[in-house]
């Protein structure tokens, strides 16, 4: 009997996807010990674990190695998906660490708004195309109080001061 969602989040560990792939990429249980710098007993263990969790036999034993089931290449290709998707939230995060993605919020009286910050705006378009720029257009007096409760980044404008 196949588990539940919830039993699945709870028991099944992203080593037993590394071992999946490994299984498939290699074909044999020793080579995929090897892989993972584990030993060819613990590895047999692992797949027979998740077999177990599973309920379905995941890969035929040959004298050639090992093979998918029908079940082994289902679980196989939601492996690869699940480290593509960790590839993906690595990169996202990299990009956001460095600025190359997000949104910054801009607050501006009119007077530089056309010249200055279009300029501004369109470099920032060009090297950072998935930056979002979103521009509020209002009085400093309007514009400062919002930099300071932190919704807006950056004000161009004019600050009176604490005197």
């Amino acid at each position: 009997m196949i588990p539940s969602v919830t039993t699945l989040h709870g028991r099944l560990k992203m080593q037993h996807l590394r071992l999946l792939l490994a299984i498939e990429e290699r074909g044999s249980l020793r080579q995929a010990a090897d892989a993972l710098t584990l030993t060819q007993p613990a590895v047999s263990k692992m797949l027979q674990d998740m077999e177990d969790l599973l309920g379905v036999s995941l890969f035929e034993r040959h004298a050639r190695g090992l093979r998918p089931t029908r079940f082994g290449g289902a679980a196989t290709r939601y492996a690869k998906l699940v480290f593509a998707d960790m590839a993906g939230l690595r990169d996202e995060l990299v990009a956001l660490e460095s600025g190359k993605i997000g949104r910054v919020r801009v607050g501006a009286v009119m007077a530089p708004t056309p010249g200055l910050l279009a300029g501004v705006i369109r470099s920032l378009n060009r090297d950072h195309p998935r930056l979002e720029v979103v521009v509020q257009v209002d009085t400093s007096d309007l514009l400062v109080p919002l930099l300071e409760r932190d919704q807006l980044d950056i004000v161009l404008g004019r600050y009176r001061g604490l005197g």
